[in-house]
Formats: structure tokens, C-alpha cells, sequence
């Protein structure tokens, strides 16, 4: 993982965001599949219509990792339109049917809301990979991928794909699962 880090222009957060043609290459391997899949369904697009993708088509490893947002406006607003069974397990919530502002955690919903916000803008797929520093003071780094959906000139949907790497022992016991994949060293 740190040779693909040491390739990617990281900021001084350790913060990486990648956005359009370039998240194809950034990507970890097991969230390729996912991009691929959404450029092969947009085609010549800059993003696919949300009925022309199906979930199905996913590994059964790769969706309960996943969340897919309906973005309403005026006033803006994220629905959780799925909520993945390994995101409500890490997480202690079901969000299906629920907005971004009913997640629990501050620190989340600003993240999420940001990086929701930008979407709207870049109309483009975008990939972060950044640190975190958890309640048992473990040090984890959260991997995302996020997919716009269109029938139009704006962005309709949202399908994110979070994975997060770890170091130390207890990873396991604290998420209270596995990785979506193999949790990596950092």
C-alpha cells in the first residue's frame, strides 16, 4: 500500500483525493472492479443513468460495502437510498431511507456532505484515501470511492465504496468485522 501511496500527490493531512480519468489508476484493486463496471455502463457519458446500473452485477464481497445517496436540492439534501448490511454493522446504524443528517457522528456528516457537495460540482468519479485516528486511538486509513449518476446535466445519485486498512492488533475487534477485503498494514 505505501508504494501506491508514495505515487499518488498526497497534502500535508496525508490526504488523498483523486478525481476523473486519474481514479482508475489510484484505486486499490478490489475497488477497480467497481469503477470499471460504472465507466463500461457511463460509456461515452460523463456519468450513467442510476436504472442502467445494477448492483447485482457486483461481487457479493463489494456491495454490503456500499451506499448509494438520491441527491434532492432546494434545499439540499442526501437520501440514503441503500445503506450496506457491512456499513450498518460497522456502524450501528441503518441509514436506508434516511438523510446524510441523521448519521450520528458530526465529524462523518460534514465529511460525507463535503465530499457529496464537491460531486455535485466535479461531475466526475472521485477517490479519497485518508488517516483517522480512532476512539481506541488506532491508527486506520478510510479508502473511498465515490460514482456520480445522471439522466441529465446534473448529478442524481451517489453510490459510494468504503473500505478502511489498519494497523495494530484489535482492528477486528473494534470494527467488529473485517475489512471489506484484507486490511492492510499502514
Amino acid at each position: 500500500m505505501m508504494e501506491r501511496l508514495r505515487r499518488l500527490k498526497v497534502n500535508k493531512k496525508e490526504e488523498i483525493s483523486v478525481f476523473g480519468k486519474d481514479v482508475d489508476a489510484a484505486v486499490l484493486p478490489e475497488f477497480r472492479a467497481l469503477y470499471q463496471y460504472w465507466a463500461q455502463v457511463r460509456g461515452d457519458r460523463w456519468a450513467p443513468d442510476w436504472s442502467e446500473f445494477r448492483l447485482d452485477e457486483l461481487t457479493t464481497e463489494i456491495v454490503p460495502w456500499c451506499v448509494v445517496v438520491d441527491v434532492h436540492r432546494e434545499p439540499l439534501k442526501f437520501m440514503y437510498r441503500f445503506w450496506g448490511t457491512r456499513v450498518s454493522h460497522l456502524l450501528d446504524v441503518d441509514l436506508t431511507g434516511k438523510s446524510s443528517d441523521d448519521i450520528p457522528s458530526q465529524s462523518y456528516v460534514r465529511r460525507s456532505r463535503a465530499e457529496y457537495t464537491e460531486m455535485l460540482g466535479r461531475k466526475v468519479a472521485m477517490y479519497t484515501d485518508k488517516p483517522h485516528i480512532n476512539s481506541i486511538k488506532m491508527k486506520v486509513r478510510y479508502q473511498i470511492l465515490r460514482v456520480p449518476f445522471s439522466s441529465g446535466s446534473e448529478v442524481e445519485n451517489i453510490l459510494s465504496l468504503g473500505g478502511f486498512s489498519a494497523s495494530g492488533e484489535g482492528n477486528e475487534n473494534y470494527f467488529r468485522t473485517k475489512a471489506p477485503f484484507v486490511i492492510r498494514p499502514i
